[in-house]
């Protein structure tokens, strides 16, 4: 079982496809639970964050909050050649977990969704190394290729985007995403964020047609995404 398509979309580019895939088979997916390589992407968030003036100035040089701890978050590192060049946050929404960084700010228009059952993906503390950005065009592409299998591996029925409006267009071109949520301030960093929201199903429909390198095997998604006493089921 593959995260699929059914859609007649035409596929995007042959070589743009060619390319992104060629770059995940030269990386390692990771899920961050070791101290050491949760330090590694607490420092490259802050590195990352701080480029761009996101956040404030910290001696400690790293960036990390509480929703890094709780039951529902999955953390995950890309690394190239031993060396963690993006990372990515994950929560999992459901009528039994309500804890995210979405939920937050949104918490309005995501609150009827969870009482009404959903199951929602939350990514969050998207980030990259600097010199890695430059060099690799596949590097968001293949790091957002982790939301996409969360969502086949817990079933979910919607994934969120809370980012600033002038990086909405990655995720509409990609996922789909429409806005649900209306520009709000988020008090851990500096700009404000609106919230978009992609059907589960047009991802499952759409998405690995046009972009065949967003496939995965069920052997891959559940090497992420399985853990001790995980009591989810692909």
């Amino acid at each position: 079982m593959t995260i699929e398509t059914v859609s007649a979309e035409r596929p995007a580019e042959n070589g743009f496809n060619r390319k992104i895939s060629e770059f995940i088979k030269r990386v390692e997916y990771r899920r961050l639970e070791k101290p050491e390589e949760l330090e590694e992407a607490y420092s490259l968030r802050y590195k990352s964050y701080r480029r761009e003036n996101l956040i404030a100035e910290s001696p400690e040089q790293r960036f990390e909050d509480h929703l890094d701890t709780v039951d529902n978050t999955h953390i995950f590192g890309l690394y190239l050649d031993q060396k963690i060049i993006s990372s990515i946050r994950l929560h999992v929404l459901d009528k039994n977990n309500r804890q995210s960084p979405s939920l937050l700010v949104f918490e309005d228009k995501l609150r009827p969704m969870l009482n009404d059952g959903k199951v929602i993906v939350d990514p969050s503390r998207f980030c990259t190394d600097y010199e890695a950005s430059r060099k690799y065009r596949a590097l968001p592409y293949a790091t957002l290729r982790l939301a996409g299998m969360a969502v086949l591996y817990f079933n979910a029925d919607h994934c969120l985007t809370m980012v600033r409006n002038e990086h909405a267009a990655f995720y509409k071109k990609i996922y789909n995403s429409v806005q649900i949520g209306e520009t709000r301030p988020y008090k851990s960093v500096n700009f404000q964020v609106a919230l978009y929201c992609a059907d589960a199903k047009i991802i499952r429909a759409n998405v690995a047609r046009r972009y065949p390198f967003f496939k995965a095997n069920l052997d891959e998604i559940a090497s992420l995404f399985v853990r001790k006493n995980d009591s989810a089921t692909a």
